[in-house]
């Protein structure tokens, strides 16, 4: 996952004064976030992007890290499950 995750936070750092732009979308969109919501960039992000789009759902992992998909992938897999469920055509 590292190979990606580098373009992640560059992408991130070079979108963070473009987050009104996001508003536009009108699709459901499932947002989560780890224990470090408040102190990472992508966690923040997170939180600032659910305040913008109007149909987002923030799950937060309050004894998650970074390694939430590693630690619990039962956890993560239900969230996921439970938002596609709720947005099924």
């Amino acid at each position: 996952m590292l190979p990606g995750a580098i373009p992640e936070h560059a992408e991130i750092a070079a979108r963070d004064n473009d987050f009104p732009k996001y508003a536009q979308l009108t699709q459901p969109v499932l947002l989560m976030a780890s224990k470090e919501i408040k102190t990472t960039g992508p966690g923040r992000a997170a939180a600032r992007l659910h305040d913008l789009l109007p149909d987002s759902e923030l799950t937060v992992f309050p004894k998650l890290d970074h390694f939430g998909p590693e630690k619990d992938p039962a956890g993560i897999a239900s969230a996921l499950t439970n938002f596609f469920l709720g947005h099924s055509a």
